[in-house]
Order: C-alpha cells, then sequence, then structure tokens
C-alpha cells in the first residue's frame, strides 16, 4: 500500500514506518536555515540556501531508494522461494 501506483502500490505512506525518515529529512532540510535564524543574521547567504537545495536533493535520493528497495522486497516476496 505504501509503494507509489507506478511501483504497484496505493500510495498511501504508513506513518508507523515513514515518521522517523520524515523527520530526520525534515531536520536535515531546515537544518541550515534554523541556524540562520538563531543567528539573527541580517541576510540569507549563499552557502545557506545551497545547503538546503544539497539537504533537499540528497533527502528525495534516500526516499526514492527507500522506495525501490521496498518494491524490489515485495517482488521477491510475491515470487516466492
Amino acid at each position: 500500500m505504501a509503494l507509489p501506483p507506478h511501483r504497484g502500490g496505493l500510495g498511501i505512506s504508513n506513518p508507523l514506518s515513514e515518521c522517523s525518515h520524515e523527520y530526520a529529512a525534515s531536520r536535515t532540510t531546515s537544518g541550515p536555515l534554523a541556524e540562520f535564524i538563531v543567528s539573527q543574521a541580517d541576510q540569507i547567504p549563499m552557502s545557506v540556501t545551497n545547503d538546503q537545495k544539497e539537504a533537499k536533493t540528497s533527502t528525495s535520493q534516500r526516499r526514492r531508494q527507500r522506495i525501490a528497495g521496498m518494491a524490489e522486497d515485495l517482488q521477491g516476496a510475491s515470487n516466492g522461494p
């Protein structure tokens, strides 16, 4: 059920299994901005923007890899021994 439709699922994620991954992704993505806010600087440095973009990209890649792994596991389970 948690797999996206193009992988044979319904696209409904399981909050129990996703919460730790999504929390970590949120912390990683918002971390650079949170540090900027705490520092009370006048302007956002480009490094903060770049760090956020990199974090979003890596988070998306990890999510896709996790979903692909789940799809492979399900496919292997459905094929049997």
